[in-house]
């Protein structure tokens, strides 16, 4: 199939998926965020956001891996590498949770609590949720690296939220919907989890070739997968707290309540990236391939007309969140969250500003350069860390959002600088647009 067709025709299917998961998504955060209460709702974020925490050894980096050696291994039709990479990812998650397991275990029998106990019994009703959340991405990229985009991130994107959201309406239609609590919303969201994880083990076996299914041949390359996943874990695993420290921090120096405020806002700013969330899929195969072939001029156009997408994709919301960012909030979330709209805007801002430099992240980590982004996520996340426990002590969830925006464009500034010095590629699509042949 001629190139620019394919891109185009998995563009397609992948935005659909996105903007179908991202509806699900956004309307779920509406439903709870109304119906639990801003402070419950702050609880479930908080546990939610600590959950994550704990999953960083093993959601950070090992997708991201396994995408790029599946899309290897997938050019010279090496079935066995790929099983091989299945079978080591899964142990990995099987023994990362058996030490939160030994770990948690002895921290109760010395009685270590360092978080309050309604807190503690939400995040416990969770716990199950980090091993299945790493099974479910992990075996989504498999599935993404052997070409198979869009069906890769259907259990992810769409069966998860669509599963908890429909929980939670059958909650509400009955008696139980008095009930409804953070504690609750908690054990919905990990049974949501087992289902799409269900349902992409189902995926695995209908989608890959039966020559990794039945082949008893099996190829490991441990030392060399454990240290680029280790490395990117370190990448990926910043850039997951650059999503989620701020709401963590802000909860041990805050409510529930502004937790919840705040995380309503950060939902709002998610939005402004949705062209980055559904392209950046589509692209990680594709920069693997390219460079592996060595096609530089022909990343260097992908590069810019994804980088141009996304911030076409990201500028009419910003501009309307920006403007009527109040109406919005009082619209979905309601008036009790209307405390956060300033600190929507500078989230907002800080957003669109990331969208303008476009994939630099995944354009480093699928070339073989995740050093760099090693390098670039531990400056930006020591500036990140300073100004939260600078400002959010100092000004609460404008403070979260000052801190947040900041460490954003100061990260995308260093990664850009390392894809010119490294790819000399120019990743911000409105520069490089005036280059193109």
């Amino acid at each position: 199939m001629n190139y620019r067709k394919y891109l185009i025709r998995v563009g397609l299917g992948s935005a659909g998926v996105k903007i179908l998961g991202t509806g699900l998504s956004f309307f779920l955060s509406v439903l709870l965020a109304r119906v639990l209460g801003v402070e419950e709702y702050g609880l479930y974020s908080f546990a939610f956001s600590f959950l994550v925490f704990c999953s960083i050894p093993i959601i950070a980096g090992i997708p991201n891996l396994a995408v790029r050696e599946s899309a290897k291994a997938h050019i010279d039709l090496d079935w066995a590498r790929v099983k091989g990479i299945w079978v080591w990812m899964i142990s990995i998650v099987v023994c990362f949770s058996f030490l939160l397991i030994v770990i948690y275990g002895f921290s109760k029998v010395i009685g270590i609590n360092v978080i309050e106990e309604k807190r503690a019994e939400v995040i416990f009703t969770g716990v199950l949720s980090i091993p299945l959340i790493a099974l479910l991405l992990n075996q989504g990229a498999i599935i993404r690296g052997l070409n198979k985009i869009v069906v890769g991130i259907i259990p992810d994107v769409v069966v998860k939220p669509g599963i908890s959201l429909i929980l939670v309406l059958l909650c509400l239609t009955t008696s139980i919907g008095v009930l409804l609590s953070a504690k609750l919303m908690m054990t919905f969201y990990t049974l949501s989890l087992l289902i799409a994880f269900l349902f992409s083990l189902y995926l695995m076996f209908k989608y890959i070739p039966k020559n990794v299914r039945f082949s008893r041949n099996i190829v490991f390359e441990c030392k060399k997968w454990t240290l680029s996943a280790f490395v990117l874990s370190i990448a990926g695993g910043i850039q997951l707290m650059f999503g989620y420290s701020d709401i963590v921090i802000l909860g041990f120096f805050g409510s529930d309540t502004e937790v919840g405020t705040y995380r309503a806002a950060v939902q709002f700013s998610i939005l402004i990236t949705f062209g980055l969330t559904v392209i950046n899929p589509i692209l990680h195969p594709q920069f693997s391939k390219l460079y592996t072939l060595r096609d530089m001029e022909k990343l260097q156009k992908l590069v810019s007309m994804s980088s141009l997408a996304i911030f076409f994709l990201a500028l009419v919301p910003a501009l309307l969140f920006v403007f009527f960012g109040e109406f919005f909030l009082n619209l979905t979330f309601g008036k009790d969250y209307l405390m956060g709209t300033l600190a929507l805007k500078i989230l907002i801002i800080g957003q669109l500003i990331n969208a303008t430099f476009g994939s630099v992240g995944a354009l480093l980590n699928m070339t073989g350069h995740e050093k760099d982004v090693m390098r670039g996520m531990i400056y930006s996340f020591f500036v990140y860390i300073i100004l939260c426990f600078t400002f959010i002590p100092l000004y609460g969830i404008e403070g979260a959002a000052i801190a947040n925006a900041t460490s954003l464009v100061f990260w995308n500034v260093i990664l850009r600088h390392y894809v010119q010095k490294r790819l000399k590629i120019e990743s911000i699509g409105l520069i490089s647009m005036f280059n193109l042949k």
